[in-house]
């Protein structure tokens, strides 16, 4: 049976694996670390899909909250449970998380060229917004 839940600290090499298998970490990320931080804080979470059958974490995101809105934040899926529901139970998990904090939208970042990725999210009920993202990077 898969169930989301929050992740707990033991959770980290399996969430941080998921991450790696499902090709959404960047050379920039630091994995391990984004775990920890979004574990110990008090507006985010690890979210995870867990197929108790067999002991396993399936899929994981990040989820966020700035005050206003959701976010969500390297949403991944075991390769080999894609196309399996996995991503929608995942989804909806944290849409239910953004809903219990009282938040009035959820957004997410999906990479230019991620056809795969728009599909998925428009069919969770996404949209593209009229806006763009900028950036700055804050290392030393």
């Amino acid at each position: 049976m898969m169930t989301v839940r929050a992740a707990v600290a033991e959770d980290r090499d399996s969430v941080v694996g998921v991450w790696e298998a499902s090709g959404i970490s960047q050379p920039w990320n630091d994995p391990p670390h984004d775990f920890d931080r979004a574990v110990a804080a008090e507006n985010s979470d690890v979210l995870v899909v867990e197929d108790s059958a067999v002991s396993r974490i399936a899929a994981a995101c990040i989820v966020g909250d700035d005050g206003h809105r959701g976010w969500v934040h390297m949403a991944g899926v075991a390769p080999d449970v894609q196309r399996q529901g996995v991503g929608n139970l995942l989804a909806h998990g944290a849409l239910d998380w953004f809903r219990s904090r009282g938040l009035a939208s959820a957004h997410l970042l999906i990479a230019q060229g991620n056809t795969a990725g728009e599909q998925f999210w428009r069919q969770v009920g996404f949209f593209p917004l009229e806006a763009s993202s900028w950036g700055i990077r804050l290392e030393p």
